[in-house]
């Protein structure tokens, strides 16, 4: 790093992960360099109150990853991020070009922005400027480094603006805006944070919402002890009108051995810091066997067919579908299209009568479970997510372009308030599953295939109606 550089805090830890022991999952025998080897593994400490401070983290993140050391004073440059570059210091996509310099990326993903790193004394800060997209607009940032991240001061002494800006708006006007700042205090470090996204004193227009949230967090001397105070206020304007100001405030408090949580009254939560819930994701398949053993495998939703006939369909895991106008006869074959000459032969079979059942599943019993969630608002994006004590968070999105899950850090908590409903996919539970503000339940449905010697039978002939 040039001389004059500060680095940048990468990731707001706040109550350090706890290096206990686990059991290794049995050794595949893949080779060292295969893709189930260089994917990953971290170990996170997640609290839905610290859960407002995933936006900035993830700002920090960016920053940090974008050149800001090496280009400094070298004027301004693009930069092009993966949208879940993280903190935890590995190759997740980002990527950097300037005058010419390619640096080697694992992903063609996402958005371009500009960056300017400049420090013209060692008297003054270390300021860097960022414009990243963000949606259909902008978030602006700045960034102002004093001292960079040790063991006594973990964050380092920065302090960071950012303002979102709607296309074609500008910073009078901004989507939303906030501030983190982070230094030496009394007796350790501390952090000061605060976001505001509309007026909550003032009646959303039709649709919309807004909010606001205010944080302390404080470090001892030992920083694996320390406090915090989260206090948000949400308002909304949905189908039931005028929310008024929803107030939520957490206070947590934590050393080397315990965790204690507080929320707006309730009755405190206490954890041992040795004892922990533990949930071990891999989203990806891969190859057991033969030459490509431990790469990932390459998944498909299905392919096209042929008849010799000129009949189209198309196959997949449900089956196989057809014009109904010419349909297939039982051991007819038919040619893969798009994928060689790859014959199958067609089989037929009787049909089945299954039963779907309404159930209702208490929040409290979903934790643990994983649901997948697609938002289709400003394009279809997928996400799984999960909920623990009443609160939903999103945990990854899939990514289009290489076929995988890639993991949100620090989980985004979804806003049920907002979003009134979830329509949620869930293999746990075997299919669909409804969520709906306010409930204390999610609402799922079962299949069960019926049989000669169902009740259903008991009286007689009966109709069916197919579609």
């Amino acid at each position: 790093m040039p001389s004059g550089a500060i680095a940048a805090p990468g990731q707001l830890e706040i109550v350090p992960a706890k290096a206990l022991g686990f059991e290794s999952p049995p050794d595949p025998g893949f080779d060292p360099d295969a893709d189930y080897f260089a994917l990953t593994t971290q170990r996170r400490v997640y609290d839905p109150a610290l859960a407002p401070l995933g936006r900035v983290d993830r700002l920090l993140a960016l920053v940090a990853r974008s050149a800001t050391g090496p280009l400094l004073n070298e004027g301004d440059y693009a930069a092009q991020w993966s949208r879940f570059a993280t903190d935890s210091g590995e190759d997740v996509g980002s990527l950097l070009r300037e005058r010419g310099r390619s640096f080697r990326f694992r992903s063609d993903s996402i958005g371009v922005g500009s960056l300017l790193s400049m420090r013209p004394s060692d008297t003054l800060p270390h300021t860097v400027l960022a414009w990243i997209p963000e949606g259909d607009g902008t978030l602006r940032i700045e960034l102002l480094l004093r001292r960079p991240p040790e063991p006594s001061l973990p964050w380092g002494d920065f302090e960071l603006y950012f303002a979102e800006v709607a296309a074609g708006g500008s910073l009078n006007d901004p989507v939303s805006l906030g501030f983190l700042i982070g230094g030496e205090q009394t007796g350790g470090a501390g952090l000061s944070y605060f976001e505001s996204r509309g007026d909550v004193r003032v009646v959303p227009s039709a649709g919309e919402s807004s909010t606001e949230i205010q944080a302390r967090i404080e470090l001892d001397t030992d920083p694996s002890s320390g406090r915090a105070r989260v206090f948000r206020r949400d308002r909304s304007n949905g189908a039931g009108g005028d929310s008024g100001v929803l107030a939520e405030q957490f206070l947590i408090a934590f050393d080397s051995q315990h965790f204690l949580r507080a929320q707006n009254g309730l009755v405190d939560v206490a954890y041992d810091r040795d004892t922990t819930r533990k949930h071990v994701l891999r989203y990806n398949l891969y190859h057991a066997q033969g030459p490509d053993a431990g790469a990932l495998v390459e998944l498909g939703a299905g392919f096209g067919v042929r008849s010799a006939g000129g009949v189209y369909g198309w196959s997949d895991h449900d089956g196989l579908w057809s014009d109904g106008a010419v349909p297939l006869a039982d051991g007819e074959s038919v040619t893969r299209e798009g994928g060689g000459t790859q014959v199958y032969t067609v089989r037929t079979g009787p049909g089945r009568l299954v039963r779907h059942t309404r159930h209702e599943l208490s929040l409290a019993d979903a934790e643990g479970l994983v649901f997948e969630w697609t938002v289709h608002a400003g394009g279809a994006r997928s996400y799984r997510v999960v909920v623990e004590s009443g609160t939903w968070s999103r945990i990854a999105e899939f990514d289009q372009s290489t076929g995988s899950w890639d993991a949100i850090w620090p989980p985004m908590v979804i806003d049920t308030l907002t979003e009134g409903y979830l329509h949620l996919w869930c293999d746990g539970l075997g299919g669909l599953v409804s969520f709906v503000h306010g409930e204390a339940h999610v609402g799922y449905t079962s299949a069960e295939r019926v049989g000669p010697s169902d009740v259903l039978f008991a009286g007689g002939a009966f109709e069916v109606e197919l579609f």
